[in-house]
């Protein structure tokens, strides 16, 4: 025999709404440059992609949702030396671009 739960109608309250819920946290302005460009800070790479253009990482940045990653050039990346090596403590077999220069090895 099944039983459910039953409640009478005057038991029941509306559920209030939590105006809360649906905000979203203000995202961090675009550092400026002296060009009066815009640029954002990477927090790390999340992905790889080898496309027939060449290397691609898929990017997480600071204070930005998932849903807005974006697939960036791995050679561009490959200047941020920091996210550079924090991407390969966390996956050392991880493909690096040709213009990286890994800081413990020597290029002749």
């Amino acid at each position: 025999m099944r039983t459910h739960n039953v409640f009478h109608i005057n038991l029941l309250t509306p559920f209030p709404e939590d105006k809360d819920f649906h905000r979203r946290q203000a995202r961090p302005p675009p550092i400026v440059t002296e060009e009066g460009e815009e640029e954002y800070k990477v927090d790390h790479v999340v992905a790889w992609e080898q496309q027939k253009n060449g290397l691609y990482y898929q990017i997480r940045w600071k204070g930005y949702d998932p849903i807005e990653d974006t697939m960036e050039r791995a050679d561009k990346i490959a200047e941020l030396s920091q996210i550079m090596e924090d991407l390969l403590k966390r996956h050392p077999k991880a493909p690096v671009p040709k213009n990286y220069k890994h800081p413990g090895k020597e290029y002749k």
